[in-house]
């Protein structure tokens, strides 16, 4: 499987900060745990994906990381362009994907793997919030199962929102190389057309979200 984890600052902002800066302390400590030995989530690569702009800040590669462990830092433009990253470098593994700086650094990362990977009918496993505060440009309909069965483009429009953790199984990656115009996409839109394409999707609901005004939950 690939851990692929976005970081750098907010919009606008310099830094030259290392790697172990850049990422929230607790995600340090549940990313060490979920990559250690023994391996039961089946991690071989970690992969870093930076905005171009920062891409000239060198990343080390992290001591937490062991050597069994393929590492690699990557640029990217938009989110979207993550997802032709790793189409574009023939992946035939699934993909957890994480945006720190959108999602609490509370959450159970081990536990969210462990519900996608039992979620075997599953394309895409959505970690999903419906806290307010919740930034998202789509809103999503779950049946009484946590299946997802409606993806609006209107972020009001339902209850649940995309919480900034995505395992995408690699038929659903593989669905980039049939998707016209895919430069002019947005995630969002990717998720809809996986969705719309018939792509199963299942959702993993998270009780906290990062907002302003919340300070970062601890892991247990």
């Amino acid at each position: 499987m690939i851990l692929a984890l976005t970081t750098g600052p907010q919009p606008g902002r310099q830094t030259k900060k290392t790697l172990r800066e850049s990422i929230a302390p607790d995600y340090r400590v549940a990313i060490d745990s979920l990559i250690k030995s023994p391996n039961p989530y089946k991690i071989e690569n970690l992969w870093m994906f930076l905005p171009t702009r920062l891409r000239p800040v060198h990343l080390s590669r992290p001591q937490i990381i062991p050597r069994c462990i393929n590492w690699q830092v990557f640029s990217y433009e938009n989110d979207l362009e993550i997802l032709e990253t790793l189409y574009e470098q023939g992946i035939e593994e699934p993909v957890c994907l994480l945006f720190p700086g959108m999602l609490n650094p509370g959450i159970d990362l081990a536990d969210f793997l462990t519900f996608a990977q039992l979620a075997r009918k599953a394309d895409v496993v959505l970690g999903v919030t419906a806290k307010e505060g919740a930034s998202s440009s789509c809103s999503l309909l779950l049946d009484e199962r946590d299946s997802i069965i409606k993806i609006s483009p209107q972020p009001a429009v339902y209850q649940w929102k995309p919480a900034g953790i995505y395992y995408f199984t690699p038929p659903a990656i593989l669905l980039l190389a049939r998707i016209p115009s895919i430069h002019q996409l947005h995630f969002e839109d990717f998720l809809r057309i996986l969705h719309h394409e018939g792509y199963a999707f299942s959702a993993y609901p998270i009780n906290e979200i990062k907002t302003e005004e919340k300070l970062p939950l601890k892991l247990k």
